[in-house]
């Protein structure tokens, strides 16, 4: 039996021209919040599409779409959402409207706090910190850190190595026991 090939109707280009849209920025846009739900086992956003839009539009959507426009659709100038706090689900009081940028530096930035890290569990993956303890190779504990990534800042060290130690697979690093609290 032969199968047989459909052809391609839409126009050369027409996903990335929709996607340039501000039609395909707020699909994606709640797409995205809607399968982030699931993933970290919140419930969905508490809002539907229209309202996100009506919520973005009145909250400087038009700008940042505008500017994202401008420098020729820069990646990380994408208009986007940020939960202001992430251990809870979407709500449109819990949003900010930012840069894919500006959400990109701030999950960073918690994670270089220590506040996060992604951990699978069954139900998707929810985000928790370790806190590491740093000990001299005399067992005597010298410090406590955040996280892997919060004492490889202060120290100077590289986090993957730290990790190793706390994981069991290195006994020492930089003359230093390390092991999460």
């Amino acid at each position: 039996m032969e199968k047989k090939m459909r052809k391609c109707t839409n126009k050369p280009g027409y996903h990335k021209d929709y996607y340039r849209s501000k039609k395909g920025v707020f699909t994606k846009i709640y797409s995205n919040q809607r399968n982030t739900s699931k993933v970290r086992g919140h419930n969905p956003p508490t809002y539907t599409k229209e309202e996100l839009i009506i919520w973005l539009n009145d909250n400087g959507f038009d700008e940042l779409y505008d500017n994202w426009v401008k420098s020729d659709y820069e990646r990380y100038m994408v208009p986007s959402c940020d939960r202001l706090d992430d251990s809870i689900g979407y709500q449109l009081d819990n949003l900010r409207l930012v840069t894919w940028q500006e959400n990109l530096d701030k999950a960073n930035q918690d994670n270089r706090d220590g506040k996060f890290k992604k951990e699978i569990n069954p139900s998707g993956w929810r985000k928790t910190y370790d806190k590491v303890l740093q000990y001299d190779m005399n067992d005597n504990l010298i410090n406590e850190f955040l996280s892997p990534q919060d004492a490889a800042d202060k120290c100077g060290f590289k986090a993957n190595y730290i990790i190793s130690c706390c994981r069991g697979t290195k006994e020492h690093y930089h003359g230093f026991k390390w092991c999460y609290k």
